[in-house]
């Protein structure tokens, strides 16, 4: 079978089958104004060979878009969390397309493309499409919110190569409303790790962060209650799936959004599982938000620390002092138990950040932290030099404008000139690398509270990483069964 739209994207970790959201959310709208569509998943392990011969099989007459979700790029890129597991598997080295497109060697996939057809437009879009995805290789590349545009785009009232939408205010796109629907080509399993977007937006300002560029007040934006009920009783009943990750910039920012998936979850015949983004502060403040986290069954949590020093907590906006921050840590301890997996993040080279504040930090991760959280990781500040495409792009303040902040950028790296002693990016690399090193034995990964772990168990003993694991044994024969017929 051939497909109208064709999206080719990649799982977002790689500890487990963790599926992104975009890609799914693009083609379940585009099912909803009649077209057909096919999402191909696991695109960092799909060499040029095997896609090759998926698209022999999905590119016809009728195939009006491949598209590509650039959302899987290297570490140093985008300073996101691809995690590369096994004895072998580097990303300098993978063979499979998303390695590909991060080093821009997107030629022979475009030219094969349309070599069955020539009439096939060839897309790449995502929250991350940055300066150095050339636009001359592209029919057409979307930034952002794209759900009422790529539609605009399929009916022909959107000609231009660059369509973006910063905000999420396209046209008569109902978000409380929307869904995704999994489609037995997208194989399934009940270990999968699904996505679900409970609200867009975040409410915060964090001058490092590009969150605050890219959303609206999530009071304005959550979904409606049958909506998340139905999703996720749909996919429990036909996939077994109960395990999701959260999108929302910060899941706890309001508290009547936590109550709704509460009620939610109490309506459900299954227990769910949801790990997401929270504040520690907001838990300092709003106790009883620790109890509500897990009832609604959130067993893993992400908190951006960021910075332990109050000065620098101040010029970058993020919450309150160091005090509320730990106490919010100790609020949830004192509910969670432990039976909540609490990662912890640190930023090297912020504004005033110093080498003494990352290891006092260390020294309480040592001392006491550790009875606290499970996972503390460090990594250096990264500023996205894009002069003239700021328009395009997600942009933090300090990317934006880095003098501000008492910074010179060039390229990837940075210099800096204040009171810090973290003067430039290559420094801040080398101290986030050191600091990673020297917590590394009181780390526990991965998270023992998503079951079953024989995912990890089985398949990282030194021999094979679970994603190919699971893309050998399972995606990949499977998918080819549906196209095949």
């Amino acid at each position: 079978m051939t497909y109208d739209v064709i999206i080719f994207t990649d799982i977002a970790d790689r500890y487990y089958p963790q599926r992104g959201l975009g890609a799914y959310k693009i083609a379940h709208t585009a099912r909803q104004h009649g077209y057909t569509a096919l999402v191909v998943d696991f695109s960092s392990v799909i060499t040029l060979t095997d896609f090759k011969k998926i698209i022999k099989k999905i590119v016809g007459d009728n195939t009006k878009c491949v598209g590509f979700s650039n959302t899987w790029y290297p570490y140093r890129m985008f300073g996101g969390a691809h995690y590369i597991t096994g004895p072998s598997r580097h990303l300098e080295t993978e063979v499979g397309l998303s390695t590909d497109f991060a080093q821009n060697n997107v030629k022979p996939y475009i030219d094969f493309i349309k070599k069955i057809n020539p009439n096939t437009d060839c897309v790449i879009g995502g929250a991350k499409t940055f300066e150095y995805i050339h636009e001359d290789a592209w029919d057409k590349v979307f930034v952002g919110y794209s759900e009422n545009h790529f539609i605009d785009y399929l009916n022909g009232k959107d000609n231009k190569i660059f369509s973006y939408d910063m905000k999420g205010k396209n046209g008569d796109f109902n978000f409380s409303a929307h869904t995704v629907d999994y489609q037995d080509t997208d194989c399934l399993k009940p270990e999968d790790v699904l996505t679900l977007e409970v609200s867009r937006g975040c409410i915060f300002k964090c001058v490092f962060c590009s969150y605050p560029h890219r959303g609206q007040n999530t009071k304005e934006y959550t979904k409606y209650q049958d909506v998340l009920y139905n999703e996720l009783k749909s996919n429990y009943d036909r996939w077994g799936v109960y395990k999701y990750y959260i999108t929302d910039d910060t899941f706890n920012d309001y508290t009547p959004k936590l109550e709704l998936l509460n009620e939610v979850v109490q309506d459900l015949d299954f227990d769910p599982m949801f790990e997401a983004y929270v504040r520690m502060d907001i838990v300092a403040k709003q106790k009883h938000q620790a109890k509500l986290l897990y009832d609604i069954g959130v067993r893993q949590v992400y908190y951006g620390l960021e910075t332990w020093n109050d000065q620098t907590s101040k010029i970058i906006k993020k919450g309150d002092n160091l005090e509320r921050k730990i106490q919010g840590i100790k609020n949830c301890h004192e509910v969670w138990q432990g039976d909540v997996h609490v990662n912890v993040g640190y930023v090297v080279g912020l504004p005033e950040d110093t080498e003494k504040d990352t290891s006092d930090l260390i020294d309480w991760y040592k001392n006491e932290g550790h009875q606290y959280i499970h996972n503390l990781s460090f990594n250096a500040l990264i500023i996205k030099d894009t002069p003239g495409l700021q328009q395009y792009l997600f942009n933090s303040d300090i990317d934006n404008n880095p003098a501000r902040y008492n910074y010179k950028v060039k390229g990837l790296s940075w210099t800096r000139n204040d009171s810090g002693d973290i003067n430039s990016y290559e420094q801040a690399e080398q101290i986030a690398e050191s600091c990673n090193q020297e917590v590394k034995f009181l780390n526990t990964w991965p998270p023992k509270v998503w079951e079953p772990t024989d995912l990890w168990d089985k398949y990282c003993q030194g021999k094979e990483d679970p994603l190919t694991h699971f893309f050998q044994t399972y995606y990949y024969p499977n998918l080819l069964e549906h196209i095949n017929g």
